[in-house]
Order: structure tokens, then sequence, then C-alpha cells
């Protein structure tokens, strides 16, 4: 929870963020994210993610940019989680660019499960924009893989879902 006001505090450039539908409903975070503008997504219901993804493009098509967490959640054990679809797919149909962005550090700052920090230096590195090669599925894959790959190198924290489909996985032991 500490990687939207690291990032408000730092990116020069004012955005949109894409919280978990419950985060609208906590008292002082909740106001913030609905007097801002920032948009939600209940991750647990696939209309309101279709609907989710039809006011990120939105966003994007009136000229503002959107941050988007890609794991969708953390958690306390490290790793960077699978990368959803959704925001490669829109940014591909649309022709806008991914800036990928890496956290260094937020995770022991503050633990999922917890709400007191701990003391800590976190890094956020930006990398170049990275474009769709196209807009079908090949195109929003690599999309997705390309920037899973980048902020992996620049996160500190390995790939699961490389981990998951190892050779044993793929093997089906």
């Amino acid at each position: 929870y500490a990687d939207i006001p690291l990032l408000l505090a730092l990116l020069p450039v004012d955005f949109a963020f894409v919280a978990k539908r419950e985060a609208a409903d906590w008292p002082l975070a909740g106001l913030f994210i609905r007097r801002s503008g920032h948009l939600t997504v209940d991750r647990r219901d696939a209309q309101d993610s279709l609907a989710a993804t039809g006011r990120v493009a939105a966003a994007l098509r009136s000229g503002r940019s959107v941050l988007v967490f890609p794991e969708a959640t953390f958690r306390a054990a490290s790793g960077l989680r699978p990368f959803r679809l959704g925001a490669f797919k829109t940014a591909a149909e649309l022709s806008v660019p991914v800036l990928p962005l890496a956290i260094d550090g937020a995770r022991r700052f503050l633990r999922d499960g917890t709400w007191l920090p701990r003391p800590g230096r976190m890094r956020v590195w930006a990398g170049e924009p990275l474009h769709a090669e196209g807009s079908d599925w090949r195109a929003i894959v690599s999309l997705r893989d390309r920037s899973a790959e980048t902020i992996s190198a620049s996160c500190g924290e390995p790939r699961l879902d490389l981990v998951a489909a190892g050779p044993d996985a793929a093997e089906g032991v």
C-alpha cells in the first residue's frame, strides 16, 4: 500500500491509478480515490473487470495517464506475480505505450496484512516506453511479457510466473 503515495509524490505527471474496488470503501483512502477521480475494479467480478477496461480506455482517450498494477494484488512473500492482460490489451488496441515502473523495497517497508511501516528505503525505476507490435493476441501477450521482464530485472524480485512454469510444471509432474 506504500506504492501509491510514493508514486504520487515522485512522478511528475498527473495520472489516474486503478485500485481494487474494496479500497474505495476504506475511510481515508476511499475518500481520496473517489474525490481524485481514480479508477476501481472488482477483481472478483468478470463483468466489472471488463467495465474497468472500458474506464481505463476512456481515461487514456481523454489524454490522462493511467497507472495499473498488472499483478492485481500483492502478498507478503517476495516475487513478481503473474501479470493480468487487461491493461496490455487496452494499450495495444489504443496504440498507447506502456511505461514500465519498478518499485524496490515497498514490500519490506509495508508488508501485506500490516498497517505499521518498517524503516527502509524504496527505489523507483522507470524504463523506456514499450509499444505493442499490433493489437492481436500475440502482440498483447508479447507486450505483457516484455513489461514483466523489464520490471523483474529492476524490482529486485523474481518472476513467479516463470517459477511456476518451469520444466516440472510443463511436464505435468
